[in-house]
């Protein structure tokens, strides 16, 4: 391990050959070479490991091979046991089938020493930025996630937290955090939906979020990414209709059903009237339609766009949502 560095980048693989070399010389590129590599691979059949071991004997000290059996934890658990070994003040988060520009580093450890600099680096602090979409073969798709996907965000500040819960701005390969928040993060519980977006709301509630305008990597959309960039078309017809409603339905209980266990996890930690609102959605599952209905009007909690927040009020009124335990 590179000794003193001050920052650690978590990539989780899985059958990852095809991409890997470029996300790799990517990292190699950065402007900032003050960094760790800790890798988990997530149960490769391909020949990631072979790439990541010949990778490890071309850069010693730079790359962190974690060795644990390789299982199979998908995502969410795999990044946060990658973060149970992180000690460094900053920690980024990596895909293997992403290109970073060569400042996306600096430009986050900027911005976070920064909000420390205001707050403090025992609060918990989480920068993201956008990130230009492209295709497999890196042929932008949209110059900007943020504007494909309607989020006008310029400082993290500006998403309030009912909409956060019904919506994530943190692509999670743009993302870095401090170590207060990844002291924070390293029981993220199963009702989680995914590890960024629970960041995103522990930031938001008890610390600082900040989204930076530009976009800092190339996100590479494949057809098996693990959450990606998609932009639905208005529905055509009736059932095509009733398929995103669907979608859309079962998208909406997951979000109660983490708004309900970030409220049981950080019930002593917040402020009066963010505890208010986390209450509101946790009876949800006791709600008529109406009311879950004026309950979203009454707390503002609207997804961007006519046709998307339509479809976001409907699917929360009509929901099948699991009592929380």
């Amino acid at each position: 391990m590179t000794p003193g560095a001050p920052i650690t980048v978590l990539l989780s693989t899985y059958n990852g050959q095809r991409y890997l070399p470029e996300l790799l010389d990517s990292l190699w590129q950065q402007t900032r070479q003050d960094f760790v590599l800790r890798v988990r691979d997530d149960g490769s059949t391909d020949e990631t490991l072979t790439l990541l071991s010949a990778a490890q004997k071309a850069r010693p000290g730079q790359i962190e091979l974690i060795r644990d059996g390789y299982a199979r934890l998908r995502p969410m658990r795999s990044f946060v046991e990658l973060m149970k070994g992180a000690e460094t003040p900053y920690v980024a988060f990596c895909d293997q089938d992403d290109v970073w520009l060569p400042n996306k580093l600096a430009r986050l450890v900027q911005a976070i020493q920064a909000a420390e600099a205001e707050i403090g680096r025992d609060r918990p602090i989480l920068c993201c930025s956008d990130a230009v979409v492209t295709d497999a073969n890196l042929r932008q798709l949209h110059p900007s996630y943020h504007r494909r996907h309607n989020l006008m965000l310029t400082n993290g500040r500006d998403m309030l937290l009912q909409r956060l819960l019904f919506r994530n701005f943190a692509i999670g390969a743009t993302t870095m955090v401090n170590a207060a928040l990844v002291q924070r993060c390293l029981d993220v519980p199963d009702a989680a939906v995914m590890h960024d977006w629970w960041m995103a709301l522990v930031a938001t509630a008890m610390g600082r979020a900040i989204v930076l305008p530009e976009p800092l990597m190339l996100y590479r959309q494949h057809g098996a990414n693990a959450v990606g960039s998609h932009a639905k078309a208005f529905p055509r017809n009736r059932a095509e209709f009733f398929s995103h409603l669907n979608w859309a339905r079962r998208s909406s209980a997951n979000c109660l059903k983490q708004a309900a266990a970030f409220q049981a996890t950080h019930r002593g930690e917040l402020l009066p009237q963010q505890a208010n609102l986390l209450q509101a959605f946790s009876t949800f599952s006791q709600l008529g339609p109406l009311q879950r209905l004026a309950t979203l009007l009454r707390l503002r909690a609207f997804k961007p766009g006519i046709a998307l927040n339509s479809l976001h009020l409907l699917s929360c009124m009509t929901a099948e949502i699991d009592a929380p335990t």
